[in-house]
């Protein structure tokens, strides 16, 4: 009899987990693509495919490098990649410049190209516990 509720209650807590996050494809496909954002310290790389894996690049000016790959989760709150979390500061949105010098070139690719897309995710602990703003 008592294992019959702890199966509920795992299957409860279970269901809880997998349900609150969901993979970018089923939530919202803004976050497909490549990212870029600039830091104090480097630069970092998002790349979100459309099977909601993803790699996360930071390459920071001493030649330090972190990489993250893993399927990305996300919700209202946080985007994960694997089992790193990372906070949504503003979630994916398109950019509108009014004048030219306001734009954003993305130089990581080449030909040099201007984001039309922001976002902002703090990093996890792990990773500098930084704010950035990435463009695409």
């Amino acid at each position: 009899m008592k294992s019959t509720y702890y199966f509920r209650y795992l299957l409860i807590f279970l269901l809880l987990i997998f349900s609150c996050k969901k993979k970018v494809e089923n939530y919202n496909t803004d976050y497909i693509g490549s990212w870029y954002a600039e830091t104090g310290e480097g630069f970092i790389i998002l790349d979100i495919d459309k099977n909601s894996y993803g790699e996360y690049n930071y390459t920071k000016t001493t030649g330090d490098h972190d990489n993250i790959k893993g399927t990305i989760r996300v919700n209202n709150h946080k985007l994960s990649i694997g089992m790193y979390k990372f906070k949504i500061d503003s979630k994916p949105e398109k950019i509108f410049f009014e004048t030219k010098n306001d734009s954003v070139y993305l130089y990581y690719n080449q030909p040099t190209k201007l984001a039309t897309w922001k976002m902002s995710l703090t990093s996890p602990l792990l990773y500098g516990n930084e704010k950035a703003t990435y463009y695409k």
